[in-house]
């Protein structure tokens, strides 16, 4: 048994061609990413921070001296640092490729 439509659907006022060229191919897709199929609820590897003398008591003095540990300070920073940094290197990808494809 076959449904049948009261009227016709309305027409869009834009084209498929016009569609599909609003697509932004410049886009990063998050499953291209490197760390996309990577555990993110375990700490495996161990990175080594080269630090002076006087960067390595000044950071030992911070953990003294309040509820962070080392580790913990270090963390509070760095994991916002290196969002921020990818938002950024994203931004600079979109704009080059915008401007590549603006250039053509």
């Amino acid at each position: 048994m076959s449904i049948g439509f009261t009227r016709t659907p309305k027409k869009t006022a834009i084209s498929v061609e016009d569609f599909i060229s609003k697509v932004d191919p410049t886009a990063v897709q998050d499953d291209k990413l490197p760390w996309t199929s990577l555990r993110g609820d375990k700490r495996t590897e161990l990175y080594n921070i080269r630090l002076t003398e006087v960067e390595m008591a000044k950071l030992r003095f911070i953990a003294e001296n309040t509820p962070n540990s080392m580790q913990a300070f270090l963390m509070k920073i760095i994991l916002p640092a290196i969002d921020r940094a990818i938002d950024d290197v994203l931004s600079e990808i979109k704009r080059k490729k915008m401007n590549a494809n603006n250039s053509r």
